[in-house]
Formats: C-alpha cells, structure tokens, sequence
C-alpha cells in the first residue's frame, strides 16, 4: 500500500449484516440496548458472578436501583467515580448505572500498588470512590488505607464507599460520540498514570462490530476473565457480551484449574484472553495430566500481548479450535484489527483493520527502528472515536509510533516488535 495515502477500511457484512447498519444503530449510551435486552429477552441469563445468576430482566433491576441509589449519595451528571475492582456484578452494575446518569467511570484494578491507585484517585479527582471489596482482597487493603467506609448492598455484595469529595462535574453531551464513558489508566512510556476517555460510541463501536465478528448472540456464555480495567475487557468482553444478549460469567482472576472447570461444567461458548493464559492452561493439564474438556467452546481468541506462533499452534491443537488474533491499543476502544471467524491462518497475524476505519501507513522516520523504510512497512496511524481534551479535536489521528513496525499483507497487519509507545499527529 502507498505511503501517507488515507484508506477506509471496506463495508461488510457481520453476522449476517452489513457493518454500516450496525454502527447507524448504535445508540447514545452504553446502558441503553442492556436494557432494551431486559424488557426484549428478560428471561435469558446476563451476568453469572460466582453463585449469582441474573437474568437480564434482573440485571435491569438492579441497574435502575443504582441509579436511584447513587443520586441519593450526591452523584451528579457530569461527575467522575472511581471504582477499585476486579471483575464482578457489582462492578458491572455501577458502569451501566453511571452510564444512564451521564457519569464517568475511572474503572481501577485493584491489584495496581497503593502508589498507582492514589495518583490515579489524584489525577481524575472523583465524587466518590468504590471500592468492591467482596471480589477482591486487594480493593479491601485500599478501602482501609483510605477510611473508606464499609456497606453491605443487598444485591451488589460488600462494597466500602469514600466520603463524598468536593469534585466538579464535567460538561454533558447528548451525542454518544462526545460523552464519556469510562476512563482506562495506562502507565504510557513515562511511568506515570494517564487516563484515557472512552466516549460510549467507541466503547459500542467494538461491542457491536467485534462482538458480531465473534458471532456473539442470545444463547452464548462468555468467560470473562480479562479484567475490565483494561479496555480489552472492557469493550470487547463485557460490552460485547451484554450488548449482544449473550451472557456473562465474571471472573475476577485467572486461575488455570477454575477455567478449565468451568468450560467444562458451564460449557462456556466463548473464550478470550491473554496468550499467557492459554499458555498457563496447558502447561496445567500438561502437570496435572488431565484431559481438556470444553464441549461446547465454539470460538477463542488472544489479545492484549503479542501472540507467538508456537502458542498459537499449540493452543489450536490442544482445543481444536482456531486460535483468533487482533490488534490495537486502549486510545482505539482497544481494537484496529482482528482475524474473522472463519479465517484459518497458520501464522499469528492480527487480521485486517475493522470495517470503516480510517487509516493510513506513514514513513518510518528515526524511530529507532531497524525496520527499513519502503512502501510495506511503516507507522500505522488510526482515526478512531478516541476523545481526549488535551487534543486539538477529537478527530486527530492517534498514531501508534514505530517501535512496533508493522507490516500490510492483503490488508492484514502483522505486528514486528513488542516495544511500543503513542503519538498524536495531524
């Protein structure tokens, strides 16, 4: 492809639909299909946590109940919350309710060091903290170096609550396109917290395009281990799934023999994840000497982290079962590109960019790449629905600087390095 030429990725279709119809029916808010889906499909199973099972008309409950709840403790439209959490129903809930109340979530994995958590607290001063203590040990140790107070909710479980902070709310807008979601905190190259806004359209964007490439539906059980703090779990886990009516098991952390329990006993449909979780999985049937049983995962895929060809294959001929790949980066809601469901590639490419995206390849320059300049590889640069104020407008290119060179194959994007870092440019 030519150098410093924008292209737009193809229309096509998705589970049956053309991806323009499914983006032109997006709606404003992250909550609003969730509870469509509880008056729409309310019998079906939404959110397994542990014991709990909910169905979505119960999900739905709880999200209106939360709202009301959260009112009556000062939360503002406009305001930020921050949760300290690992994956759980609580956790869930607050998003989805701040969604209706046009509120911010700074979303916080409680296993970052107490030095992380209170420069991110520092950085997005929210109204209020809350920290999930039933789901993780760790958000407990922070709730008590921060005084915050202990209350058992009826629904949600023991969560501990800040007092409410002297904040000021951030502007509202009506167009999903300019509200913020959620805020995902990365260390970025310097080591220090930044938070990224997520607009609800971004966050919906993947839910609805990536969640219909994995031919997410009513009637499919995802395993949700990757933790929502990470956009990744965020956007394409969570919010695929309820978006898309499938149900949701929210799993605070990985561990190998629970995973593979649970595919076998809740015969999980859907698997995502890291590539060192699958590899941690295998070399656990391999010391246990057990048997893989998964009968009914119909789709698995990696992301988060480089995938190896030797995972890729080993993984593939231990489920028997492609093993998918994609690509991108928190700024992008995370994804740029992904394989397709019915792709079968013997290497570890990432697939092609996602339908409708705006793109363009750039010339090295001295990134300090060994890569050398031509007209194969080079920086790729994004048009995504990233939002950020700092920026001169929220249509300015995220460009993913090379330290990670990649390559354009049949429109498919290979990744060379694992180094990274993020730039803006015109």
């Amino acid at each position: 492809m030519a150098l410093s030429v924008p292209y737009q990725a193809p229309d096509e279709k998705i589970f049956g639909r053309l991806a323009s119809e499914l983006v032109a029916e997006l709606p404003e808010r992250l909550s609003t299909r969730v509870l469509e889906n509880a008056k729409r499909m309310g019998d079906q199973p939404a959110i397994v946590d542990g014991s709990v099972r909910w169905s979505y008309a119960e999900l739905g409950q709880e999200i209106y109940a939360a709202c009301s709840w959260l009112t009556a403790m000062g939360i503002r439209p406009g305001d930020r919350i921050m949760t300290v959490s690992e994956n759980c129903r609580a956790l869930v809930v607050l998003l989805l309710a701040a969604s209706e109340l046009d509120v911010w979530v700074a979303i916080v994995n409680s296993r970052l060091s107490a030095q992380e958590v209170d420069l991110i607290q520092g950085n997005c001063l929210p109204r209020r903290v809350f920290y999930t203590c039933d789901a993780s040990p760790d958000a407990c140790l922070h709730a008590e170096r921060h005084a915050a107070d202990r209350y058992q909710h009826p629904q949600l479980g023991g969560l501990a609550i800040s007092p409410l902070y002297d904040s000021e709310p951030e502007p509202v807008y009506a167009s999903g396109a300019e509200q913020v979601a959620a805020m995902i905190y990365t260390s970025g190259t310097t080591g220090t917290p930044k938070g990224v806004m997520l607009t609800h359209r971004g966050i919906l964007y993947i839910a609805s395009i990536s969640g219909g490439m994995r031919h997410l539906s009513e009637g499919q059980r995802v395993y949700g281990v990757l933790p929502m703090s990470h956009v990744f779990g965020l956007s394409s886990v969570c919010m695929g799934s309820l978006y898309n009516g499938a149900c949701l098991y929210t799993v605070p952390r990985f561990e190998a023999a629970l995973m593979l329990e649970t595919l076998k006993q809740e015969r999980i449909t859907v698997l995502q994840g890291v590539p060192a979780m699958y590899a941690r999985a295998l070399e656990f049937l391999k010391r246990e000497q057990r048997t893989l049983e998964a009968p009914e995962l119909i789709y698995m895929s990696a992301g988060g982290s480089p995938l190896d060809s030797d995972t890729k294959n080993r993984v593939e001929a231990a489920f028997g079962l492609t093993l998918h790949n994609g690509y991108g980066l928190t700024e992008a809601s995370p994804t740029i590109s992904q394989t397709r469901i019915d792709d079968r590639h013997s290497n570890s490419t990432v697939g092609r960019v996602l339908p409708l995206l705006e793109y363009r390849l750039e010339p090295l320059g001295d990134s300090g790449s060994s890569e050398q300049p031509g007209d194969e590889v080079g920086e790729l640069w994004v048009r995504t629905q990233y939002y950020e104020r700092l920026l001169p407008s929220a249509g300015s290119y995220p460009r993913h600087a090379n330290r990670r060179g990649l390559a354009q194959h049949r429109r498919y994007c290979q990744t060379r390095s694992r180094r990274s870092a993020l730039y803006c440019g015109a």
